[in-house]
């Protein structure tokens, strides 16, 4: 039996163990870029005891199975796992994680800081807890747990020990342990004990190198480890891009976006999404614009390649015909403008240029066109707003108005 179904499975599935914490008030900016993180975390018989008879199911833990003490444990291991490594600690970790994860200071209050990534297609926004739970995102009720540590300087989750160090070896006490050792009781859950895992080694390994290639590849601008983290690390590295905006990486946005089709109708792979990845709501319910993918898909748009440029389009159509009730209730009719207004700004040119020349299924009329005619007050609004700083907006309204008469709009 392997210890997960994959490691992206395992490296995804620490569900809601961290709700009993006490938070650890330290300030993020008070700690020395070359702290050991060693401090008094260490693994005592008593908690490898206890994580013995957890099993090798982290799926089965429950909410209340982990505590502080394993965290802090965790981590630790994790930041000795990284000096080994060569992982190197600098001045400036604070600010490249605030930028990567788009964090508040008051965030950092509380180290390690927890962040829980997913989205939910159903409510399909950002729910913020402030100050004590933060950013909080919800995958079919699946919660990944990622933990941000100034202290450590690293981004983890929370692994047991026997998934991060060779146990049996470094602790030969266990072997009595495991031999007196029950199973914590799980409802409905079946479990091993870790000694019975027979690939546990191998799946150890692939733990480690994706702990050192994530860190290495945020905090070292260590590029060579993004292929790996794509085949290994899919779920974190989606919400890097997704769910935090991350686009200082055009491989990795190419990688994560180049799933969305304007034909798909599963969630995962739909302009819906794609759509509410560029347009998020933030924990003040205000429209937030991610500008830097726009302009990275203008940029990628070809004779060849239209498919995102489509994707978008199809998403602000629907949203200009406000037949989904869904995102009616997350956009408002101002937010629906600027919106259309943002796509329109690359989509509208595109039209212009492709739609005779490759066999795409474009619509017949730009977006603009089809926003005027559904919704007459939109062009004035765009006006009054100085066209949103979109200096194209003057001549794509123009176009639009001169080219497309009333006829093409009933479709």
């Amino acid at each position: 039996m392997n210890l997960y179904k994959s490691i992206t499975y395992g490296l995804s599935v620490s569900i809601g163990l961290f709700l009993i914490m006490d938070t650890m008030k330290v300030c993020a900016q008070a700690i020395p870029a070359n702290h050991s993180g060693r401090k008094d975390h260490k693994v005592t018989p008593q908690l490898l005891q206890r994580q013995i008879g957890l099993g090798s199911d982290p799926s089965g833990w429950g909410f209340n199975a982990a505590n502080k003490e394993d965290l802090e444990v965790s981590l630790a291991l994790q930041d000795s796992i990284l000096r080994k490594s060569g992982y190197q600690k600098s001045n400036d970790f604070f600010h490249k994680a605030q930028a990567i994860f788009n964090l508040k200071k008051n965030r950092w209050q509380n180290d390690p800081v927890q962040l829980e990534i997913g989205f939910d297609e159903r409510i399909n926004s950002t729910q913020c807890f402030e100050p004590t739970d933060g950013l909080r995102l919800v995958l079919n009720q699946q919660k990944t747990h990622v933990f941000i540590s100034a202290q450590h300087q690293l981004v983890g989750n929370l692994f047991l020990v026997p998934q991060l160090v060779d146990y049996q070896k470094e602790y030969p006490q266990v072997k009595k342990m495991e031999q007196e050792s029950t199973l914590t009781k799980v409802p409905s859950r079946t479990t091993l004990k870790w000694r019975d895992v027979t690939d546990l080694d191998q799946q150890r390994n692939i733990i480690v190198q994706t702990i050192i290639a994530r860190n290495k590849y945020l905090f070292n601008n260590d590029k060579s480890q993004l292929q790996f983290l794509l085949h290994n690390d899919s779920v974190f590295m989606n919400a890097l891009v997704e769910i935090f905006g991350y686009t200082k990486d055009e491989q990795l946005l190419r990688s994560v976006l180049q799933k969305y089709r304007e034909s798909s109708d599963d969630f995962e792979t739909s302009p819906d999404k794609l759509g509410r990845i560029i347009f998020p709501k933030d924990c003040n319910r205000k429209l937030e614009v991610r500008k830097d993918m726009l302009n990275y898909i203008s940029k990628n748009t070809s004779k060849s390649d239209v498919r995102l440029i489509l994707s978008l389009g199809a998403f602000a159509s629907k949203i200009i015909r406000s037949e989904d009730e869904t995102l009616n209730r997350l956009y408002s009719k101002e937010d629906k403008r600027e919106m259309v207004a943002y796509i329109a700004a690359i989509y509208d040119p595109a039209f212009k240029t492709y739609r005779e020349t490759n066999n795409a299924n474009w619509p017949k009329v730009p977006l603009l066109a089809l926003l005027f005619r559904r919704d007459p007050g939109a062009e004035q609004t765009i006006i009054q707003q100085k066209y949103y700083g979109l200096s194209q907006l003057a001549e794509l309204i123009k176009f639009s108005k001169e080219n497309f008469s009333d006829d093409f709009l009933y479709h």
